[in-house]
């Protein structure tokens, strides 16, 4: 009942829309928050930091937040052009999905009832997205664990700046998938509010792949429904508190592996809340979070029902000051507590804590050289503590050209299920730490007009946990990463744009034998050694743009767990395989009412993002886009 009411009132909504849009402005060059916690001129950084702009964001919304992020340098999103219903599993620059931090308006989103504690990027809607910022490389000195391969920033719209505003967009493609949202939002004096409702249903399509002719598979439907509340009071010109609430209410259909099809079912809801107070006055800023996040997640297939519960809260004070013009420091405190809900290991409902303070200095000269320094201290209720430094350096060697290098340590804490879970739970175990080195060249800022940035990085990370079924968890492996990342960006006028990505990835495991013997192997599953990206963007008169993203994957491993042999892990190659994707919109009314169809796969490549699972085929979706 619920999806025909809010299309209903979508349809209603769009179709009296006459008024204009005035998009909000994002200069790049000016603001950036990710590796501060404070606004901060791009040309004062001392790391690099890629962002998606909201134009970009808007010129993509037959998309999900998956595969926007897939298209960047560095960035897989394994799962993202599977069944909508399918996980994403985020590999940033190669490093596993639990040791990139996905951070919602500054503030950490965690499941610690989930494989690694990787949030579902499936339960943030694009359409709810203003900005996203990515910072590469360990992070661990701002933002402690899981950020040793970095910290992907999702900066949510903002309230309008007038009394009442209403915005939103519905669309209709292909698997019958129905997909909306709609905000309310504004200012009243001192108050400013913001309310969204967001809806995404869709049949899907098989989840394993069906190499049988004789055996129909199942379609893999996926249903969303997202709402949140944001409302802010102005106290005075230098104090502002703002809070919030989301829930998401999901629940999808998968099989039982590779080759596999099964009836299973999955239920899941998240409820994430929080308060933040910010107070600034002349050169100093003090800002408190807090959050709070509960996941219930429900897994029936013929295994049984297997709930999921888990408890996240995080409360973090920093304060940041301005000493001069060039010399900033921020100092903070980050306290988290992680809870999971489970009598069946060997400890009933276990949690743990993590208590943090953390210093960053940034040193910046004219905008000419910048200097930036952090240390944080980790004090972990179970491990015990452990040290995070970090030390960027960024030299402008003319008005175009920036050289810039930094060095980098971090941790990933041991899972609650790995410590005290039903299955080889170990208590003792070590945090993973990690040493990243990065080096690179740029040339401009990404809001010029020509753009190019040259990165090479290298990671190490010790003290792995790995399972074994005689032994249980323990540390062992160590995995040493390195590649390149290019970013291009050329605008040759205003109609007419053209971006590019490349991407070159190599790792390699140590294991050590039952002997003492070690082994080098490379394990980097389903991540490609080499990856290339083309855009091009045009606008074929002031009402009509089209935008189009080419993207091309190497062959690459992966692994497959035969049932025919006991399950044994055996060593497959996944194919290489290209996506030609199509963005078109035609502004109906300029700029208040838009039409758009998104086109993905458009020359239909049989592909696997996983070995055994179906990758989409030709896909569309279609719809519109309006403001009040």
């Amino acid at each position: 009942m619920r999806t025909y009411i809010f299309l209903i009132l979508f349809l209603g909504l769009s179709l009296c829309s006459h008024a204009q849009e005035v998009a909000d402005t994002i200069v790049l060059s000016e603001v950036t928050v990710t590796h501060s916690k404070a606004p901060l001129s791009l040309r004062k950084t001392a790391k690099p930091i890629s962002v998606i702009s909201q134009q970009v964001i808007q010129q993509n919304l037959g998309k999900d937040l998956a595969q926007v992020l897939n298209e960047q340098a560095g960035v897989v999103v394994n799962g993202a052009f599977s069944t909508p219903g399918k996980d994403r599993n985020i590999y940033l620059r190669g490093a596993n999905p639990d040791n990139t931090l996905i951070l919602l308006d500054g503030q950490p989103l965690y499941d610690p009832s989930g494989i690694g504690g990787a949030f579902d990027l499936r339960l943030i809607p694009l359409e709810q997205v203003e900005r996203i910022e990515i910072l590469k490389g360990s992070q661990s000195t701002l933002y402690g664990s899981d950020a040793i391969g970095g910290v992907i920033n999702i900066i949510t719209n903002k309230s309008a700046d007038q009394t009442f505003r209403l915005n939103g967009n519905v669309g209709y493609g292909s698997w019958n998938t129905l997909k909306g949202n709609i905000a309310a939002s504004g200012q009243v004096d001192n108050f400013d509010y913001l309310v969204s409702l967001g809806i995404h249903q869709t049949d899907g399509f098989s989840e394993a792949e069906n190499n049988d002719p004789n055996v129909d598979f199942d379609d893999d439907g996926f249903s969303l429904f997202n709402t949140q509340a944001k409302v802010g009071y102005r106290f005075s010109d230098v104090l502002r508190v703002e809070s919030f609430v989301r829930y998401n209410d999901y629940d999808g259909d998968f099989d039982d592996g590779a080759f596999a099809d099964a009836p299973n079912e999955y239920t899941a809801s998240v409820l994430n809340t929080g308060l933040s107070l910010q107070y600034q006055k002349d050169a100093l800023q003090v800002t408190a979070n807090g959050t709070v996040t509960n996941t219930d997640r429900t897994f029936i297939s013929s295994f049984g029902v297997s709930p999921f519960e888990g408890r996240f809260n995080n409360l973090d004070l920093w304060a940041n000051y301005d000493f001069t013009e060039n010399l900033r420091a921020l100092v903070g405190l980050n306290y988290q507590n992680n809870q999971i809900l489970d009598d069946s290991g060997i400890e009933v409902d276990p949690s743990e804590n993590i208590f943090s303070p953390y210093l960053s200095l940034l040193y910046s000269q004219n905008s000419k050289f910048s200097l930036e320094a952090g240390l944080r201290y980790n004090s972990h209720s179970t491990f015990g503590s452990n040290l995070n430094t970090s030390l960027a350096a960024a030299y402008w060697l003319s008005e175009d050209i920036k050289g810039f290098s930094n060095f980098t340590t971090g941790f990933k804490a041991p899972l609650l299920s790995q410590l005290y879970g039903a299955f080889g739970a170990n208590p003792d175990l070590d945090p993973q730490t990690s040493q990243s080195f990065e080096l690179g060249l740029q040339y401009g800022n990404m809001v010029d007009q020509f753009f190019a940035r040259l990165t090479y990085f290298n990671r190490s990370i010790e003290d792995i946990i790995v399972f074994d079924f005689n032994i249980g968890y323990f540390n062992q492996n160590q995995q040493d990463d390195s590649g390149l990342e290019l970013e291009m960006g050329l605008k040759v006028n205003d109609q007419l744009a053209f971006n590019a990505t490349y991407s070159y990835l190599t790792g390699e495991q140590t294991t050590i034998d039952p002997n003492g013997e070690e082994a080098q192997s490379n394990n980097l599953i389903r991540r490609p050694p080499h990856r290339f990206g083309l855009g091009a963007r045009y606008q074929l008169s002031e009402k009509w743009l089209i935008n189009a993203q080419l993207q091309y994957l190497e062959e690459r491993d992966d692994l497959f767990f035969n049932p025919a042999n006991f399950f044994a892990a055996e060593n497959v190659i996944l194919d290489a395989y290209y996506l030609l994707n199509i963005y078109t919109e035609y502004r109906i009314v300029d700029p208040g009412l838009i039409i758009f169809v998104d086109a993905k796969n458009l020359t239909d490549q049989s592909f696997n993002e996983v070995y055994g699972f179906t990758g989409a085929g030709i896909n569309f979706l279609a719809g519109i886009r309006f403001q009040l």
